[in-house]
């Protein structure tokens, strides 16, 4: 009977990775957006290895000279390889690894609260907005947690270095974590002060009874652990060594770029979303006042508290505050929201609480429509504030955008929410297909979502000799290289040797993204008139409205084609 709940709930856990795999799928390959600036870090990274490295060698060098550690370049690569970058393959690479992080979360919640917590945490974790929404991009959050969820695990498994096989585990573990990226290094260092201090009150208590020999167990625990440590030393000193001084110059250049916003701090409670925090208060309560359940806690559970602390500690001291390294923090709060909610005897507010969890997952699998009215009244909640700009906020489940504006999360829909409307670079480039011709592109406008990197990465996929591209905000010196080729008696012949442009039809967009004196700007006036006035054999193909992503004001662009 015993083993035949373990099996219903094995089998439970499997239908969610399946469900959320399968709505991730259908929502990649059927949402319009493409590459945003933030997947394109990666996916250029991936380029570079396919179309600009032809050797071995030269692959392995430019992986080893990048400031960006070199293992999910190489992940990415190698799935590249198979399923290729067309499109947006690349996107389901996280689906890769939902399973393993949802079966990680359940198998540590089992040695963090107790053997039958795993299902209930494993609910909360996946009633994160933020979740579903990694899942569904190319940032590495997603990844790492799950290096980082079966690093914690098999060093509970280890019993603190006295297994060697989980300890070496656990070693190849925290190097993969390393060479994925360096910012996970404090939660990753967490567990190891948590061992430490264990250690230090042993020994004290030894003292205190004047015991003085090492036991047998301890001398284990000791060379286990010195094993590991060379082998994370040997792992990744081959990256980390020749790299330091890059990754001390990229800290160095966050100190002179220091962000002061005290919203910041809020972002932790953001990571919850308005609902479960209401969960969170609720078993409190519930627990405060009714009798709990006569079940201790496992006795390491205290180790999600020197997770959330440690990184915090680490991460508010640092000067340029991002948001994005805050996200394994969803690790250890779903581990304290689910042990309140094992905890709970109430019945009642348990049942509701699994029906508020469920419906949570059910929508954020869903494929809810763009702008329609479940979009609006679940997802858009605006915040406004002069010091704050507007954001679209998932005010009852969860927020995906960051209150320091890191990350921009799309022009009237949001990410989480099925997109079905039309991108310019998307049009551009299927111009481009069509028409079968060689393409000289000059692009004036820069957003996530039409950005001088999708010219890169497009060029590759089609053919890196058959499409250029330039860009306004790609250059040093825009007014030196482009403004000085203009003036009123100008015959424009550099815009001529471009047969596509991008070009703003409102120039309030110059105004407010690149800050143009008058003189600037007025050339570019003259340019607008020479395309849209018929002077030049630019014709308009196609146009639409955007919001700008600093000034959130809308306006017009067009793509203009020559022959």
């Amino acid at each position: 009977m015993k083993q035949r709940k373990i099996s219903k709930k094995k089998y439970f856990l499997i239908f969610l990775s399946l469900i959320f795999c399968i709505s991730n799928i259908f929502w990649i390959l059927n949402d319009t957006r493409p590459y945003s600036y933030e997947d394109l870090v990666l996916v250029s990274k991936v380029d570079t290895l396919i179309y600009n490295t032809n050797t071995i060698n030269e692959k392995i060098n430019y992986l080893w000279s990048s400031d960006y550690p070199p293992f999910i370049p190489s992940l990415l690569f190698f799935l590249a390889s198979v399923i290729g970058t067309n499109g947006k393959t690349l996107l389901l690479a996280n689906i890769l690894f939902f399973p393993f992080l949802i079966l990680g979360i359940y198998k540590l919640s089992k040695e963090l609260i107790h053997k039958n917590a795993g299902i209930k945490t494993t609910l909360f974790f996946l009633s994160f907005a933020t979740i579903n929404y990694l899942s569904r991009t190319m940032y590495d959050q997603f990844i790492l947690m799950t290096f980082l969820v079966w690093n914690i695990y098999f060093l509970l498994k280890s019993k603190f270095f006295q297994i060697r096989s989980f300890s070496i585990w656990y070693a190849i573990l925290f190097s993969v974590g390393m060479l994925s990226r360096y910012s996970i290094l404090p939660f990753l260092i967490a567990p190891l002060v948590y061992f430490i201090l264990i250690i230090i009150f042993r020994i004290i208590k030894n003292k205190k009874a004047q015991k003085t020999k090492f036991s047998n167990k301890d001398k284990t625990q000791f060379l286990n652990c010195i094993l590991s440590l060379s082998l994370i030393f040997l792992i990744i000193a081959p990256w980390y060594i020749p790299n330091l001084h890059n990754i001390f110059s990229r800290y160095s250049l966050a100190q002179n770029l220091q962000t002061k916003n005290c919203y910041w701090y809020f972002f932790f409670f953001n990571l919850i979303g308005f609902l479960n925090l209401i969960i969170c208060i609720t078993l409190i309560f519930s627990n405060f006042f009714n009798k709990v359940k006569k079940i201790r806690l496992n006795k390491h559970f205290s180790i999600n508290i020197f997770l959330i602390i440690i990184s915090l500690l680490f991460f508010i001291s640092f000067p340029k505050k991002n948001n994005q390294s805050l996200i394994p923090l969803l690790i250890p709060i779903s581990m304290i929201l689910g042990s309140l909610y094992f905890k709970s005897k109430n019945k009642i507010i348990n049942y509701f609480i699994f029906i508020i969890l469920i419906l949570q997952c059910f929508v954020l699998t869903s494929p809810i429509k763009a702008n329609s009215k479940l979009d609006q009244f679940i997802y858009q909640s605006k915040i406004v504030n002069p010091k704050l700009e507007q954001k679209n906020c998932f005010f009852f489940i969860g927020q995906s955008s960051w209150i320091n504006g890191n990350l921009n999360i799309g022009h009237s829909s949001n990410l989480l929410v099925l997109d079905k409307k039309k991108y310019p670079i998307n049009t551009l480039f299927n111009q481009i297909a069509q028409k079968n011709v060689s393409a000289k592109i000059y692009l004036f406008v820069h957003e996530s979502y039409l950005h001088e990197s999708h010219l890169m990465h497009f060029s590759n996929i089609f053919n890196k000799s058959n499409i250029v591209g330039s860009s306004i905000t790609g250059l040093s010196s825009p007014e030196e290289v482009l403004f000085n080729k203009v003036s009123p008696s100008s015959s424009f012949k550099w815009i001529d040797d471009f047969n596509f442009l991008v070009f703003p039809i409102d120039l309030m967009y110059f105004n407010e993204t690149l800050i143009l004196d008058e003189i600037n700007l007025n050339k570019l006036k003259i340019i607008s008139q020479y395309l849209t006035n018929n002077n030049s054999q630019h014709k308009l193909i196609d146009s639409f409205n955007l919001t700008n992503e600093i000034s959130k004001n809308k306006y017009e662009i067009g793509i203009f084609y020559k022959n």
